[in-house]
């Protein structure tokens, strides 16, 4: 079987990412970018699956090295924290690298050539969504100023989300799902994040029913609800 070079690549990338190789799955992917072409729906989710299980992998350790790192300040002599606290800027230069690197490729590569709403959304979302995971783990003005560059872009992914793509729409139950997180843990705006949560509930429940038939939309869909409620129960207390 003859395959393209993109096909080739495309081939790479899934069987990297079903090994457990997701830098590898990361670098196949941007093999494809470099030609100037528009990632289609699979090559996009396999760019955002490689990146996110970097991520979720940097951010776990990160939290659990500060874990350790507030153990160890608790003692009167202030134990091993300094020595840890090396080690965890390793880390979050580490994230923020990656991230750096997913925001750029976003930028430099794929907005330049979306054609399609679904590609113009998917560069806001991980626009939000990579600065947000930097923010998570900085401080002072670092934190101050990832977090206003995902504000935009999470604003600009909402209302682009709601504009272009009907309630119930995975794409656009998708960006609500992260915005909805970004605004209640980061920027205490909480009753706004359940308001949002709330709406998009209702507008898919009226294009398709309380149980949508869509498997896609009916899992988003049960994030958004676990959320609200976990929301809810916290806030009233």
């Amino acid at each position: 079987m003859n395959l393209t070079d993109r096909e080739q690549n495309v081939f790479l990338a899934r069987l990297s990412g079903q090994a457990g190789r997701y830098g590898r799955t990361k670098d196949y992917i941007k093999k494809i970018l470099e030609t100037g072409v528009e990632l289609n729906a699979e090559e996009q989710k396999l760019m955002s699956f490689a990146f996110s299980k970097l991520e979720h992998a940097l951010r776990d350790s990160w939290h659990v090295v500060r874990t350790h790192e507030q153990d160890e300040e608790k003692k009167s002599d202030g134990g091993n924290a300094e020595i840890i606290a090396k080690y965890r800027a390793d880390i979050e230069q580490e994230l923020e690298a990656l991230c750096d690197e997913v925001i750029g490729l976003v930028k430099n590569n794929i907005t330049l050539n979306a054609t399609t709403d679904e590609t113009r959304i998917f560069c806001l979302k991980m626009t939000g969504d990579y600065n947000r995971y930097i923010a998570e783990c900085a401080t002072g003005e670092r934190r101050a100023a990832r977090l206003e560059a995902a504000n935009e872009a999470y604003n600009a992914a909402v209302k682009f989300a709601q504009d272009k793509f009907d309630g119930g729409n995975p794409h656009r139950l998708s960006v609500i799902v992260n915005a909805a997180v970004f605004y209640h843990d980061y920027m205490n705006k909480k009753e706004y994040a359940i308001d949002m949560i709330e709406s998009e509930v209702a507008s898919t429940a009226e294009k398709f029913g309380d149980v949508p038939e869509d498997q896609e939309t009916r899992a988003i869909m049960g994030i958004l609800v676990a959320n609200m409620e976990m929301w809810k129960a916290v806030d009233d207390h």
